[in-house]
C-alpha cells in the first residue's frame, strides 16, 4: 500500500511502476540533495499531482521505490546444499547491485552515514533483511553440519555481503553492460574463498 489513500479513479498501475523505477533512478543520479517530487515526474513522464495521488512525500516514495525494487530478494534460496545456496544468493546480490534499485540502497546508505537522519530508518529497511537473508543460510548449513567450526553466521554473512558490493563497485562502466550474463563467473571465486574459509567445499567429483 502507497503512501496516500484517495478515492476516484483506479490508478494506472504501470503509471506506478513507472513512477517508483523513475524515483531509483533519480535517486542513484543525484541522491537525498537531489531528489524531489518535480525531478521524479519529470523523468517518468507524469504531473506532479500523479505522484501526490500515490504518495504524501518524498520521502514516501522513496521507501516505497526502495523496498519494491528489493521485494524480489525475500525469496531465500533453500536448495539443501550451502554452496548452491550461497552462489544462488550472490548471484542475486550481484544482480541487484547492478540496477538502480541496488544503488539507491548503497546510496542511501552512504548519505545517512553522512548524517541525513531521515534515511536511517529507510537503509535498516532496506539492509536489514539482505543481511537477514544471508545469515539464514549460513545457520541452516551450521544446523547441517556442512561448516566444519562454530563460526559466527552474522559475520560470514556481512562478509559475503560487502565481497559483493566491493566487487560491483570495482567494476568498469564497460564490464558493468556485460555483468550480468556472466554473474556467475563473477560471483563464484570469492564464494569459493569464503566457503574454503569455513571448511566448506564446492561440489566435485569424488
Amino acid at each position: 500500500m502507497h503512501g496516500t489513500e484517495t478515492r476516484g479513479r483506479p490508478r494506472n498501475p504501470l503509471a506506478t511502476d513507472r513512477i517508483m523505477a523513475a524515483a531509483l533512478d533519480e535517486y542513484a543520479r543525484h541522491g537525498w540533495s537531489g531528489f524531489s517530487m518535480r525531478g521524479v515526474a519529470q523523468a517518468a513522464g507524469v504531473g506532479k499531482s500523479s505522484l501526490y495521488l500515490r504518495w504524501s512525500s518524498k520521502e514516501q516514495l522513496l521507501v516505497d521505490s526502495v523496498v519494491a525494487g528489493a521485494a524480489h530478494l525475500a525469496d531465500q534460496p533453500d536448495s539443501g546444499s550451502l554452496y548452491d545456496d550461497v552462489i544462488a544468493w550472490a548471484t542475486d546480490l550481484f544482480e541487484y547491485f547492478l540496477d538502480p534499485a541496488g544503488w539507491t540502497a548503497m546510496r542511501i546508505t552512504v548519505d545517512a552515514v553522512a548524517g541525513t537522519a531521515i534515511l536511517d530508518d529507510i537503509r535498516q529497511r532496506v539492509t536489514q533483511p539482505l543481511i537477514e537473508t544471508s545469515t539464514t543460510i549460513f545457520r541452516r548449513a551450521l544446523r547441517r553440519g556442512e561448516i566444519d567450526t562454530e563460526v559466527s553466521a552474522l559475520d560470514v554473512a556481512e562478509c559475503l555481503f560487502g565481497a559483493v558490493l566491493m566487487h560491483v563497485m570495482n567494476l568498469t562502466p564497460n564490464a558493468r553492460r556485460t555483468a550480468k550474463a556472466d554473474a556467475y563467473l563473477h560471483v563464484r571465486p570469492f564464494v569459493d574463498i569464503i566457503l574454503a574459509g569455513l571448511g566448506a567445499r564446492p561440489p566435485g567429483p569424488a
